[in-house]
């Protein structure tokens, strides 16, 4: 990432540093009528020091690609039951959610999914964690906290933010995969509230 990539819309017009990360995820198994691609920028982030850590933030011009926009209000995800959320479909997504763990021992959402559940799980654990399937980071959670996500799915990439730190994943997954649920799993949890937005190609 450039060091000196720095502007002025920051809060009152103070210093924001902007970074991309890189996203090596390797080349997506589908070349049909595909151009050749392998790897990635980021999403741009804003960094700063929080808490005496480093702290990651969607930059917020990305909000000007949101279009037909759904909500969710509170609802309690069974153990082990996932719950279909089917206003909210699609491959190009920006979601924020916030999940009360309650008894569960990971919780979260489904994304790039089947009608049956099928899909790559996004989910913050008991322990502190989130991840997407077998990624996990060391995050910055307190046991009664609640688990706020900030989820872009980009077609073959997922962003996800939680308390200042992101994670990048891969998400090869067949294009008919399009539905959304929330889980719990060890225990029930509560969905508090979903926004959603459909995004628009930046190229347009």
């Amino acid at each position: 990432f450039n060091p000196h990539m720095v502007d002025d819309k920051g809060p009152g017009g103070s210093e924001r540093r902007i970074m991309h990360g890189w996203a090596t995820i390797g080349r997506p198994p589908e070349t049909e009528g595909v151009p050749y691609w392998e790897s990635a920028h980021t999403i741009p982030r804003v960094i700063s020091v929080r808490d005496n850590r480093l702290w990651q933030d969607p930059i917020p011009e990305l909000q000007c690609l949101r279009y037909e926009s759904r909500k969710i209000g509170s609802q309690m995800i069974p153990a082990d039951k996932p719950v279909h959320l089917k206003s909210i479909r699609g491959d190009a997504l920006e979601i924020t959610a916030s999940f009360d763990r309650d008894t569960a021992k990971r919780c979260g959402l489904i994304v790039r999914a089947n009608d049956k559940g099928e899909g790559m799980r996004v989910w913050a654990d008991a322990g502190g964690r989130f991840g997407i399937e077998g990624r996990a980071n060391d995050h910055f959670l307190g046991s009664g906290e609640a688990v706020d996500l900030h989820l872009f799915v980009d077609r073959g990439i997922l962003e996800i933010y939680c308390n200042g730190v992101a994670v990048t994943h891969k998400c090869f997954v067949p294009t008919d995969r399009l539905e959304i649920f929330a889980f719990s799993e060890g225990g029930d949890a509560t969905l508090k509230k979903l926004n959603a937005w459909k995004m628009k190609s930046m190229w347009d």
